[in-house]
């Protein structure tokens, strides 16, 4: 359970580090256009790469609900202060 915790409590960064890389990538395209489709591509990895993340989240917050009955969904890390007590 501790380890949902922790999966569900990481998706903020995971979102906060795919804005960074994407804005970085976006900023790389404008120094080199011509490799503008290689750098779209790395940004639809980037974006899979936080769906798997917000994937995880969803089965840590149906873990934390079957073992514990609290509902997470739709809460921001920073609104956690009762699960972390936990």
């Amino acid at each position: 359970l501790d380890e949902a915790r922790n999966i569900f409590f990481r998706d903020d960064t995971v979102d906060y580090e795919r804005t960074k890389i994407i804005n970085a990538i976006l900023k790389r395209i404008q120094h080199e256009p011509q490799k503008t489709e290689s750098y779209y591509n790395l940004i639809k990895i980037i974006q899979k790469m936080e769906r798997i993340a917000d994937h995880a989240t969803n089965i840590a917050e149906e873990l934390i609900f079957m073992f514990k009955g609290e509902v997470t969904k739709h809460q921001g890390s920073t609104d956690h202060s009762t699960e972390q007590q936990a």
